[in-house]
């Protein structure tokens, strides 16, 4: 049953087929039977016939019911018939030329109307059915065309975010980097203020122990003059020996003194450097002309917090290091520049 009727829609197809190729100007042939004998009066019939006939779609076919399948095809059947007649007529080979090529002139009026009236129902059913297809397919296009320009907006949007966001991250690092900086510059901003503290307390303690030991050398000046005159040797090197070893103990205590305060004036010093130097890094980094060279500055400004500074009470000796660090690097980092 499905292989019959797979045959009859394949049949059907090819009758609509062949008859839809058809060339209305085909049938003329002026140039072969001269203008008494031609069809040029039934070309506009012919192509009124095709053009119907092109009307109906052949995957429509199987849409409708066997026996307006078969009207169908019986019709393109008939008029290609048609077609062959006069395509193979012969004035000379028949005795009443005229009258024949007249009546196939009539014949193909007569089935314009006969192809017009059996498949008017049909053509206009498939061609609402197409229509309504074509209708679907535009819908569908207008969709898709809607969700693909929605798709590229939100891209759009996507990448408007996504570029908002970068932004902001990087200002929020910039910030944080700069925070962390400004909050070792603190670090070093109140370990700078320790220091000095300390260092007006030893420069008390100095002026205190230089004092004692200025009244003390007085007044062993006075008893030795006054009150204790030694009455021989021994009691002269006694009194000798006593004198050296107060004021040896009270001369270091002094240079104690003194040294501690150098050292907290000195710490006090480094440490004001350091904050200064942190409190800086961000102005010196972004006046700087290249990648390379503010490497070199984060180099040095991280130099200030974790290099160990001399402590004053030795010397490391670093500073003409550092500054012969901060003139070479550069160049070693940039040859073609030093180079010209």
């Amino acid at each position: 049953m499905g292989g019959d009727m797979e045959e009859s829609i394949e049949s059907a197809v090819l009758a609509l087929e062949r008859i839809q190729t058809i060339d209305p100007a085909s049938i003329s042939r002026t140039e072969t039977l001269g203008k008494a004998f031609d069809f040029s009066e039934s070309v506009s019939v012919l192509k009124k016939i095709i053009d119907f006939f092109k009307r109906i779609p052949s995957e429509g076919l199987m849409s409708i019911p066997d026996n307006l399948r078969a009207s169908i095809e019986n019709e393109a059947n008939s008029t290609y018939s048609l077609y062959e007649r006069v395509m193979s007529f012969n004035p000379v080979a028949t005795a009443n030329a005229a009258g024949e090529r007249q009546g196939l002139m009539s014949e193909f009026s007569s089935r314009w109307r006969d192809v017009f009236n059996n498949l008017f129902p049909v053509v206009n059913y498939l061609t609402s059915l197409q229509t309504d297809i074509a209708a679907i397919e535009r819908e569908a296009q207008a969709s898709i065309a809607h969700v693909k320009s929605e798709a590229e907006t939100f891209q759009a949007e996507m990448e408007t975010m996504k570029s908002t966001a970068q932004r902001i991250l990087t200002e929020v690092r910039a910030v944080a980097a700069e925070a962390g900086v400004s909050q070792q510059a603190t670090y070093f901003g109140d370990e700078s203020a320790s220091h000095a503290t300390e260092a007006d307390t030893w420069q008390r303690y100095a002026v205190g122990t230089a004092i004692g030991l200025g009244i003390f050398a007085a007044v062993s000046v006075l008893a030795g003059k006054y009150f204790l005159v030694p009455e021989d040797t021994y009691q002269s090197i006694q009194l000798a020996l006593s004198k050296v070893l107060i004021f040896s103990t009270i001369a270091s205590m002094l240079f104690l003194c003194t040294r501690t305060l150098a050292a907290h004036r000195h710490n006090a010093v480094v440490n004001k450097h350091r904050q200064n130097a942190l409190l800086t890094f961000n102005a010196l980094a972004e006046a700087a002309s290249s990648d390379q060279i503010r490497d070199v500055v984060l180099t040095h400004a991280s130099a200030c917090v974790f290099e160990p500074q001399d402590s004053g009470f030795s010397k490391a000796g670093q500073g003409n290091a550092s500054q012969t660090a901060v003139e070479i690097l550069p160049r070693l980092i940039s040859p073609g520049k030093s180079e010209s």
